[in-house]
């Protein structure tokens, strides 16, 4: 019997060291960088990104082993990575779609409600989809934060925000807001939404919005999602459905002015899926996220159905719309993207470039890779990484 246990025990202590051995190989040392394809992984699990006005700090959503997403930030490189809202007296959110300051002491985010229940009510509240959640602002290290909005919680008519960005003098912020208000037309398939704008104060030492008002540029008031500003303040990039009939997965890229109103449309396909645009430092070039050429179609798109559906790829334009070229081929078999997906994050057949963000010097973006992972209980079938693509690198090789 002694023999036995003894051998019993030695199996197990070589399971538990394959085990042990298997999970560290499935975990990639990051930042994980590939010169030759111009891409660098920095991290794992996480939402939308933004690049710091000094080029010291990428802020983003990172989900934690419990399925929250948390605000944290790291150094471009990768390196110093922290999680501003861990513990530090928040509750277990979700929280995202970040924007930092320009001055770099102040880091604007939507937050879950913390009266939501429910698994449903809890994944429309993720960053991005936002329902049930009100704008919050926390100091740089995270030390303090301050809730900015207070829609209350609603089920049956949600509303919520996404995507708050500050104007490039910092004296102002714009976001997207969902009403409330529903209907079974395909194209407000996820209700009304509006443009906000606000100038961001601080009062007393806490920071404010005042002066907010909403705008709903276009033929239908559907959909929209706020991007960025042009480098001078005087007109925001977003995207919406905005001509009439158009389907919510066949959003534009739009040109907004602020003191004109006047509108311009960048993209024009009424059937390919546009968003997360933003300018780059000079203000010369556009990066958004297509569907273009990939010929996605989607057979439902209420609540999150269209999840299971959309596909991406990484695009650029010149500021007035024209000179669009393909920067990614993450989902065309045989091209060495989809190759360096399949081999370095996971072999799925279908990736969805999502939010971005330029650095400083205009030459690399930080993008948001989500992709079709293992389903499960937790995390659904929704993966994603962190990257920086390095676009002279890029277009050297093109």
């Amino acid at each position: 019997m002694k023999v036995l246990a003894q051998y019993l025990c030695s199996v197990l202590l070589i399971v538990c060291f394959i085990a042990l051995t298997a999970c560290t190989r499935a975990q990639p040392t990051l930042p994980k960088a590939d010169t030759e394809i111009g891409i660098t992984i920095l991290d794992t699990s996480v939402g939308d990104a933004d690049w710091s006005r000094d080029g010291k700090t990428i802020a983003y959503a990172k989900r934690a082993t419990d399925g929250y997403f948390d605000i944290w930030a790291s150094k471009p490189d990768g390196g110093d990575k922290r999680c501003l809202t861990c513990g530090k007296n928040f509750s277990r959110r979700h929280r995202g779609s970040v924007t930092q300051h320009p001055a770099g002491n102040y880091i604007v985010f939507t937050t879950e409600n913390e009266d939501v229940r429910g698994q449903e009510a809890e994944a429309r509240a993720h960053p991005g989809i936002g329902m049930n959640t009100n704008l919050w602002a926390v100091r740089s290290d995270g030390s303090q934060a301050w809730k900015l909005t207070d829609l209350p919680t609603d089920y049956r008519a949600p509303r919520g925000m996404i995507h708050p960005q500050f104007s490039r003098d910092g004296r102002r912020l714009v976001w997207t807001e969902a009403l409330g208000k529903y209907s079974l037309a395909r194209e407000l398939a996820w209700g009304e939404w509006t443009l906000a704008l606000a100038d961001f104060q601080v009062v007393n030492g806490a920071p404010v919005l005042k002066n907010i008002r909403r705008f709903q540029p276009g033929e239908q008031h559907a959909f929209y999602e706020t991007h960025d500003w042009l480098p001078d303040d005087g007109a925001i990039l977003f995207s919406g459905n905005l001509k009439r009939g158009q389907p919510v997965n066949a959003d534009d890229i739009y040109e907004y002015a602020i003191a004109t109103e006047r509108l311009t449309q960048l993209t024009n396909t009424f059937e390919d899926w546009d968003e997360h645009a933003h300018y780059s430092p000079d203000g010369k070039m556009i990066a958004w996220m297509s569907g273009a050429d990939l010929h996605v179609e989607f057979p439902e798109v209420r609540r999150l159905e269209w999840q299971k559906y959309v596909k991406t790829e990484l695009w650029l334009m010149d500021r007035d719309g024209s000179n669009q070229r393909r920067v990614t081929f993450f989902n065309k078999p045989g091209h060495r993207d989809y190759e360096w997906f399949q081999k370095n994050v996971y072999k799925t057949d279908r990736v969805v470039v999502s939010d971005s963000a330029f650095s400083p010097d205009g030459k690399k973006l930080v993008v948001t890779l989500a992709y079709e992972g293992p389903a499960s209980a937790q995390y659904g079938n929704v993966r994603s990484v962190l990257v920086v693509v390095d676009l002279e690198k890029r277009a050297s090789d093109h």
